[in-house]
């Protein structure tokens, strides 16, 4: 019986001196063997304007037209929205953690806020300036206007002629 308990203590010393010299060695484990963590998945993100029909564009370059959505990964970024005649206005959306988790799941996939991103556009102010051309052509037509000859009084006018 000690013989047997002594081979099973040998394989145990050189199996754990085997294991221990794998730890430090350059080989590694093929890749379907290794946990790597999944990405987390693409999330749909909602985008709104007031007066509709504005671009969106997101950091990674993703475009639409309002009301629209884009696949994004999860991550901070900022979000441009542009309508002619309109102020532009950059939006940033950031990731938080979901409130609700359940018992068993280990990590809740983070959410994308503000979702659906919402911007009401500001119009851009109009030229007030009146065009100089305008204001050069009122001031020559006044110019050109024959002043009326000057009337006499009554006193100065010669008597006229009676017959």
């Amino acid at each position: 019986m000690s013989r047997v308990a002594l081979v099973i203590a040998t394989l145990a010393a050189v199996m754990g001196s085997m294991l221990a010299g794998c730890s430090g060695s350059s080989v590694s484990m093929p890749e379907w063997l290794s946990s790597k963590p999944s990405p987390p998945p693409l999330q749909t993100l909602e985008f709104q304007s007031q007066p509709p029909g504005a671009e969106v564009r997101t950091a990674k370059g993703q475009t639409c037209q309002t009301p629209c959505s884009l696949e994004v990964h999860p991550e901070s970024q900022s979000v441009t929205f542009e309508k002619g005649g309109f102020v532009s206005q950059t939006v940033q959306v950031s990731v938080s953690e979901r409130a609700e988790h359940s018992f068993f799941s280990k990590d809740p996939p983070p959410t994308l806020t503000p979702n659906p991103v919402q911007v009401a556009f500001l119009a851009l102010p109009k030229p007030t300036i009146k065009p100089r051309h305008h204001q050069t052509v009122l001031h020559n037509i006044h110019r050109r206007t024959p002043k009326p000859p000057p009337q006499q009084a009554a006193e100065d006018a010669p008597p006229a002629q009676q017959q």
